[in-house]
């Protein structure tokens, strides 16, 4: 038995753990701190998103007005929302959908948290696939303020502490 685990050993040798896992970005550009980002696996030209805590730390309203992916064809501003609607049988069903969220006005002092089943940044049509430990470039756009850029790691939900939540696995939501 120890030959052939020795023997497993030297055929499949097991990788030393070299480094630790990625942790969520953080960048502070004038008034605009952007704490925990993170996005989540996704597939080449299927989709994935990227969450964050938005903060104002200026002393004027904060208009985030879009952004952009490296690694997306289409980056866009989503929020989550939960609906109930009646089932032909009478019954009530509640049903997720995503919505395009416009611009996000953030007072001074405020934060606004991107998550899994609230807002979030859509990245669409994924031009290469995204996998645990790869690190896409985001780009925020405020208005009246240069780009705020950040390299944000790829991560699953778990290592986040931030699951799908609300029934999201089995629909695949963002």
């Amino acid at each position: 038995m120890a030959v052939g685990a020795a023997l497993f050993l030297a055929v499949f040798p097991i990788p030393a753990r070299t480094a630790d896992p990625p942790s969520p970005a953080s960048v502070a550009a004038g008034p605009v701190e952007i704490e925990g980002a993170w996005a989540r696996p996704g597939m080449e030209g299927g989709h994935s998103a990227a969450y964050f805590t938005l903060g104002n730390r200026g002393d004027r309203e904060l208009e985030l007005k879009g952004a952009r992916a490296d690694v997306a064809t289409d980056t866009q501003i989503h929020r989550t929302l939960l609906e109930e609607r009646t089932a032909p049988d009478g019954s009530v069903q509640q049903v997720m959908r995503m919505v395009l969220a416009g611009d996000i006005e953030l007072d001074p002092g405020e934060q606004v948290v991107f998550k899994p089943g609230g807002l979030h940044v859509m990245l669409l049509g994924l031009k290469r696939a995204l996998a645990e430990g790869d690190t896409i470039r985001l780009a925020l756009f405020f208005d009246d303020l240069a780009p705020v850029e950040l390299e944000v790691p790829v991560l699953p939900p778990t290592e986040t502490g931030a699951g799908m939540g609300m029934g999201m696995e089995a629909s695949g939501g963002m």
